[in-house]
C-alpha cells in the first residue's frame, strides 16, 4: 500500500553519492519564529539547542522537569533527531514558580536562552527554518555536472518530497504485513505505524499516533507531486 520508491525525479537520476550526517553538526537547523516574543506574560519560552533528540522527547522531559502536563510544553515545529538544532519551546507555568533552569540536565540540550510571552507558542508559527548541511566524500560527479544541475534547479525548481525526517528510519515490510509493499521492499517505520492505523489498531500513544498521521499526510503529498511531474511531462 505504502510503496515509496516510485516517485519521479524531475532533473534525472542523482548524479553522484556522498555520506549525508556523518555528525550531528553535518546538519544543523536553527528555527525562526513569525513574530518576536513580547517578553512579559505566563509562558516561558525556552530557546533551546539539542543534538541527536528528537522534538517530543525534549517536550516531555520538560515537562517533567518543570513538573507540568505535556500539554502544557508546546513547540513551534518539529525538528530532525539526527542533526544539531535550535528552537523555541514554551511552557504554561501560569501561578507556578518557574524552574532554575541553569540545574537541567538532559543530555544533549543547552537552554541558550528564555524569554516571556503573553500567548501560547502554537505549531506552525514559524517563519522559516535555516539549513547548514555538509555532505562528505562526494563521488563520481565532476564540478560541471554539479554546476549544470544547480543552474537546472535555480531555473525550474525540484519536487520537495517529504523523506526520511517525516517517515522515519526504514524498516522492512515482512516485519508487519504482507499489504505494505511486495516483500523484502523497505519500508519506513512511521509509514508502518501509519498502516496498522489504517488497519484499525489503536494507538494510544499521542506522539506516536500525530508521527503516523503525519507520515500518511505526507506520503499523500509526495502522491500528489508525483502525479504532477507525470502530468507535465516534468
Amino acid at each position: 500500500m505504502f510503496t515509496i520508491h516510485h516517485w519521479l525525479r524531475q532533473h534525472g537520476a542523482a548524479l553522484g553519492c556522498a555520506k549525508f550526517k556523518v555528525k550531528a553538526e553535518d546538519f544543523v537547523v536553527t528555527e525562526e519564529l513569525g513574530f518576536e516574543p513580547s517578553g512579559a506574560g505566563e509562558h516561558i519560552f525556552l530557546w533551546i539547542e539539542k543534538t541527536n533528540l528528537n522534538t517530543a522527547f525534549v517536550a516531555e522531559q520538560l515537562a517533567k522537569f518543570s513538573q507540568l502536563p505535556l500539554r502544557d510544553v508546546t513547540y513551534a515545529g518539529r525538528k530532525d533527531k539526527y542533526a544539531r538544532t535550535r528552537q523555541w519551546f514554551g511552557l504554561h507555568l501560569a501561578n507556578r514558580r518557574e524552574p532554575d533552569w541553569s540545574t537541567l540536565d538532559i543530555q544533549g540540550v543547552t537552554v541558550l536562552s528564555k524569554t516571556r510571552n503573553d500567548r501560547k507558542l502554537r505549531t506552525g508559527v514559524l517563519k522559516s527554518n535555516h539549513f547548514d548541511i555538509t555532505l562528505r566524500d562526494l563521488s563520481n560527479p565532476s564540478t560541471t555536472d554539479i554546476e549544470q544541475r544547480l543552474t537546472a534547479i535555480a531555473l525550474n525548481g525540484v519536487p520537495n518530497y517529504y523523506g526520511e525526517q517525516r517517515f522515519g528510519k526504514i524498516r522492512f515490510a515482512t516485519e508487519h504485513s504482507d499489504t505494505s509493499a511486495a516483500a523484502g521492499e523497505a519500508l519506513p517505520g512511521n509509514l508502518a505505524l501509519a498502516e496498522k492505523m489504517m488497519g484499525g489498531e489503536d494507538i494510544r500513544n499521542r506522539n506516536k499516533r500525530s508521527l503516523a498521521i503525519s507520515a500518511l499526510r505526507s506520503w499523500l503529498f509526495n502522491e500528489f507531486i508525483s502525479s504532477r511531474l507525470m502530468l507535465s511531462n516534468f
